[in-house]
């Protein structure tokens, strides 16, 4: 079945894909985004790269494209036509043509490849090409060229139209931009979301699109009544959009956090999540100085953790502050290619009742400036821990203090080069913070810190940086405004111009160095790497628990996710892979006569134990060879910080899965006897992992697993029953954490209790 998600843009269509991919999962149902599966096919799934993984989609989709035009000639003479005709250089246009082709191509991939599987399409289906062909800024979407696409276009089983209101839109369309609107004034963003919306309100009046589509509503979070009438497909993508909206509580960006608990307006009073009213309440306690020192407008997102907590603590209580961390079970984190600035600390802890993390930015020091490389330290802790106000059981600065540390900040980032283009972008959110922090007559007593925390600025100077935001100066004023800022504020840089320039360089290459080594994240535990094996047999859940721990840790953390059921072979062992099977079509019989230990092999299941042929010896030996180079891979990246997140970890027992193939017992003397022992030293050469998960269910709940999977374990209920008894036997010696974990209950309880044992072990 193959669902396509349409909406304008920033609707939430990329959130709500994750989850429903997410939940089918835990339903014991195989589905999976549009582009893993594509990459999946083609062998590119270890490619984490978000740039090479969407430019070898790409490729791959214009071939399909090419070789099935004949198919959908008219509808792509159609394209053509209406790129042409949209406004723009040719350049522009060409991409439009190119972006609305290649979704064709990837909608006839996924026709070949998804058979048996849900597979949702966020924005890359064929639909969505009304967003890149009729929605523009300056002119409104035509009418009879939606209708020729609906008309025209290859269809999927189900179109999925996700709602927002436009003021949701509107606010992230201004918070995060859009390549299409060069200015992203309110009036320029509100004039194109309008017409986005148009467009999609009149595609979904299309008969041929009509006829398969349900409305979500983001808002409510609901599926529209009576549009569940229809084809099984559609009955069957109401009801797996409905469960994962009331698991979510949310479509992306809602009024909603992700535990269900409803956020303030800007401005008003936040609801911190439970972790973070803890540790307030510990500062509290402690008798511990400190403030939320900077961007309090977006206050309620740093409470839900959608944002980190930046903290400023009085240097003589960062003791006292330290071991309420300590206490609460917040682990330290730095960065790993850059620089760990001296006097900013990062703390990450677990809030048990949403499994969120939460990012404390720890500063014992007012460390900013520049958003690279915090090229200031300024003397304000004094100023902005005096005379605190309380907002939701957290400290903030007065607003005077803030508006003074914000003017600064803002007119440093003007003068730099690599921040002057973020800044371009986010204008209108500048003006609507420094409006924020302008109410209740904040202006005279900000002026009077300035005199007293910072002589070095005059006041006519500060003055004429605030008119500068308020009336929507032109760049060239506002970096004539920053020579001058960042004149007076030399006294407080760090660096001396040539160190600037080297801590530029030093920026470059870490961010080259992690595109090449495809690293998204750049942050690891102070603690160090761990190993994190998730082992047990068939339909227990280890592939959906390992996804999601990896997703999960690796919002913020440098991850590898890995898998040893059957890893990819060494150049000494890839001859063997490709001669085996020569060997198997040439002595069938042999192959007949062992079966038993075949399937020993690719699935772990305990057999009678019998005397291996010479070329099954050979492939048992091989597999232990590729699962031992793996291991000491994983334990290589783990010791250089990385998370290791593991499927189907080897034991060093025969009796278990993934163990030791060849029995010592039942082999003779000769060749095939010291095939065996060498295959044992390999795993036992194995080094252990720092924390297993073996996860334990009922018999009954694995057939039943079993029976709801899209592809049921063709050697039937008895093979089952056999892999769950042996899974328990399961061991690596020298582990130093083994928990059972029972996955009898709710995904989400399950996910609950996998975090806390494995932030606990972190």
């Amino acid at each position: 079945m193959l669902i396509e998600l349409v909406g304008c843009t920033n609707a939430g269509k990329t959130t709500l894909a994750r989850k429903i991919v997410a939940n089918s999962r835990a339903l014991g149902l195989d589905a999976v985004l549009g582009e893993d599966l594509v990459l999946e096919r083609a062998r590119l799934q270890w490619v984490h790269s978000p740039f090479l993984r969407r430019r070898a989609v790409e490729a791959l989709s214009l071939l399909a494209c090419l070789r099935t035009w004949h198919q959908h000639s008219a509808f792509h003479r159609f394209i053509l036509r209406a790129s042409w005709s949209a406004p723009g250089p040719w350049l522009y246009r060409l991409g439009v043509a190119r972006q609305a082709i290649r979704k064709v191509g990837l909608r006839e991939l996924l026709r070949q490849r998804s058979m048996g599987r849900i597979v949702l399409l966020d924005n890359d289906g064929v639909l969505q090409a009304v967003h890149n062909l009729f929605v523009h800024l300056d002119h409104a979407s035509n009418e009879s060229g939606l209708g020729t696409l609906a008309r025209l276009a290859p269809l999927p089983d189900v179109v999925a139209y996700v709602r927002q209101s436009e003021a949701v839109l509107i606010e992230r369309t201004l918070s995060r931009g859009h390549h299409r609107i060069p200015h992203a004034s309110s009036e320029e963003v509100g004039r194109f979301v309008r017409r986005a919306m148009e467009a999609f309100e009149d595609l979904r009046l299309e008969p041929a699109v009509a006829e398969r589509l349900l409305v979500v509503d983001g808002e409510r979070f609901t599926v529209a009544e009576g549009t569940t009438v229809g084809s099984p497909f559609m009955v069957e993508a109401a009801r797996l959009i409905r469960t994962s909206l009331g698991e979510a509580g949310q479509v992306e960006g809602s009024s909603c956090n992700a535990a269900g608990r409803r956020e303030s307006p800007k401005g008003a009073q936040p609801w911190p999540l439970a972790l973070i009213e803890r540790l307030t309440e510990a500062f509290e306690h402690r008798g511990v100085a400190y403030c939320h020192w900077k961007s309090n407008v977006h206050l309620a997102e740093a409470a839900a953790s959608e944002q980190d907590l930046d903290l400023l603590v009085d240097r003589a209580d960062l003791p006292q502050a330290l071991a309420a961390l300590a206490e609460l079970g917040f682990k330290a984190a730095v960065v790993r290619i850059g620089r760990n600035p001296p006097g900013v600390c990062h703390y990450y802890g677990l809030d048990r009742g949403t499994g969120l993390l939460v990012h404390v930015h720890l500063f014992s020091g007012v460390v900013s400036g520049e958003s690279f490389i915090k090229g200031h330290q300024f003397p304000f802790e004094g100023m902005l821990l005096a005379g605190t106000r309380t907002l939701g059981g957290i400290r903030l600065p007065s607003r005077p203090a803030e508006l003074v540390v914000f003017v600064l900040r803002t007119f440093i980032k003007y003068g730099s080069w690599l921040d002057r283009w973020r800044l371009v972008r986010e204008r209108e959110a500048v003006r609507a913070e420094l409006a924020w922090l302008r109410e209740e007559g904040a202006m005279q007593e900000a002026l009077t810190l300035l005199r007293k925390h910072c002589p070095p600025v005059e006041e006519s100077l500060f003055l004429e940086c605030v008119r500068a935001i308020e009336e929507g100066a032109p760049m060239t004023r506002r970096r004539r405004l920053a020579r001058r800022m960042r004149r007076r504020l030399r006294i407080y840089g760090k660096y001396l111009p040539p160190q600037r320039l080297l801590a530029y360089l030093c920026l470059l290459a870490g961010y080259m160095r992690r595109r090449i080594t495809c690293q998204r994240r750049n942050k690891s535990l102070q603690s160090g790497g761990a190993v994190v094996a998730f082992v047990g047999g068939d339909a227990s859940g280890k592939s959906t628990l390992v996804a999601e721990t990896a997703h999960w840790l690796g919002q913020l953390f440098v991850v590898r996710k890995v898998h040893f059921g059957k890893p990819s072979s060494s150049l000494m062992t890839f001859p063997l892979c490709v001669l085996l099977p020569l060997a198997r079509r040439l002595a069938p019989g042999r192959r007949r006569e062992s079966l038993a230990l075949q399937e020993t092999q690719e699935h772990g299941a305990p057999v009678e134990r019998q005397e291996a042929s010479l070329a099954q010896a050979v492939r048992a030996v091989a597999l232990a060879w590729d699962r031992r180079r793996l291991a000491l891979k994983v334990r290589r990246a783990a010791a250089r910080g990385d998370l290791v997140i593991c499927d189907r970890y080897p034991a060093d027992v025969p009796e278990a899965p993934d163990g030791p193939r060849l029995s010592l017992e039942t082999t003779r003397a000769g060749i095939a006897r010291r095939l065996a022992l060498f295959e044992k030293s390999l795993y036992r050469d194995i080094p252990p992992p720092d924390l297993v998960l073996r996860l334990t269910v009922s018999i009954e709940t694995v057939r039943q697993r079993n029976r709801l999977r899209a592809k049921p374990d063709k050697h039937g209920e008895t093979y089952l029953d056999i892999r769950h008894r042996q899974a328990r036997s399961w061991q690596r010696t020298g582990s130093r954490q083994l928990v059972d974990l029972s996955t009898e209950g709710t995904f989400e309880d399950t996910m609950r209790e996998a975090r806390e044992l494995i932030w606990r072990m972190l």
